[in-house]
């Protein structure tokens, strides 16, 4: 993406807009430090415990919601003061992932821990996507502010959604019996729990 980005803007035009969108969560898309939603989402259906890498604790996340991420490029379409422009999509909210996880616990009841890094990373050996998703994007401080795009697109910040209201909103929309996918994370985190905690 950084390159295509690179190609665009030495491109001499100026008929296009960039986006840069911070993590996106909806209906049946959630985020927990690299963990995506099939995976501890499912662990939460099952009554099984969670962990997550202690490096990311007290990182700040850039989770926003898929409705004010629509707004946001509803109003960047044709927009003349977007052309040729960058915009990374965000809300501007500055909430680490241990309070993330709390929000989690408080919503559905998440069971989790933070335990060390280098152990948590083992869970990923055989995986090495997701181990490059967690070295390579997870493990950054994300304080991101959206003065550029809201003044763009005419939006207030007070017109955003609230992590815990947007994350609530999107949870209850579930269906009750909603069933996540099996996934080779949550086997491999299985895999992990029954070793470090014999069980």
């Amino acid at each position: 993406k950084a390159q295509q980005e690179d190609i665009l803007n030495s491109s001499g035009y100026k008929n296009y807009t960039i986006l840069r969108p911070s993590m996106v969560y909806s209906t049946t898309r959630y985020q927990l430090v690299g963990l995506e939603g099939y995976t501890f989402l499912r662990r939460v259906a099952q009554g099984n415990h969670v962990v997550l890498p202690e490096e990311a604790r007290k990182l700040h996340a850039a989770l926003v919601w898929s409705g004010d991420v629509a707004k946001m490029i509803s109003r960047l379409l044709l927009n003349n003061k977007a052309m040729g422009e960058t915009f990374t999509i965000c809300n501007g909210e500055e909430n680490s992932w241990e309070e993330i996880a709390e929000l989690y616990k408080s919503l559905v009841g998440l069971d989790y821990e933070f335990i060390d890094t280098e152990e948590y990373l083992s869970i990923f050996k055989n995986n090495i996507n997701e181990y490059r998703k967690h070295i390579y994007d997870r493990f950054y401080d994300r304080n991101m502010d959206p003065t550029k795009i809201l003044t763009v697109t005419g939006i207030k910040k007070e017109d955003l959604t609230p992590l815990r209201d947007g994350l609530k909103k999107e949870l209850a929309a579930l269906p009750k019996d909603y069933l996540w996918w099996e996934n080779d994370v949550e086997t491999a985190m299985d895999n992990f729990i029954k070793e470090k905690y014999d069980i």
